[in-house]
């Protein structure tokens, strides 16, 4: 795997990866690389919470920067948040973390390819404040590439 990821960094400015938990050496590794890693969690307190401390594993092993420029998208599985989450929400934000709510949308529950355009206003919304703190925290690239980025 990471031979296929060392060729991408060489060729593009920008990678997504999908990975597996956190919780195995070449997770940890991919992650070190990362400019903007986005965390996907699940809009429960024990998700966020698992997330948050991932953060704070993230820092205490020297990845700071990584774990700085962290995107948390918390994702509703019901059309109400629970008012322990928007807690847990609230003090993840007081703590220096951006993070992107996406409200619930029966359109991502479904398995199938979707289009953009048969997503609610709120979610296509939401979802745009996702890419685009992804964007605002990539280096910008200056006459040229500036080096690569893993998102």
């Amino acid at each position: 795997m990471f031979g296929v990821i060392g060729h991408l960094r060489s060729v593009y400015a920008m990678a997504l990866l999908d990975l597996p938990a956190a919780d195995n050496t070449p997770t940890w590794r991919a992650l070190g690389w990362a400019t903007v890693p986005v965390l996907v969690s699940r809009a429960t307190v024990d998700a966020l919470q698992h997330t948050m401390r991932l953060l704070a594993h993230l820092k205490a092993a020297g990845l700071e920067q990584v774990a700085q420029s962290a995107v948390v998208v918390v994702m509703t599985t019901t059309h109400s948040t629970a008012r322990e989450v928007r807690a847990v929400e609230q003090l993840a934000r007081q703590a220096g973390t951006h993070l992107v709510r996406v409200p619930f949308d029966p359109v991502l529950a479904r398995p199938d390819p979707l289009d953009p355009r048969s997503l609610s206003k709120a979610t296509r919304t939401a979802l745009t404040e996702v890419a685009a703190a992804v964007v605002d925290r990539c280096p910008a690239d200056v006459g040229g590439r500036g080096g690569p980025s893993a998102a």
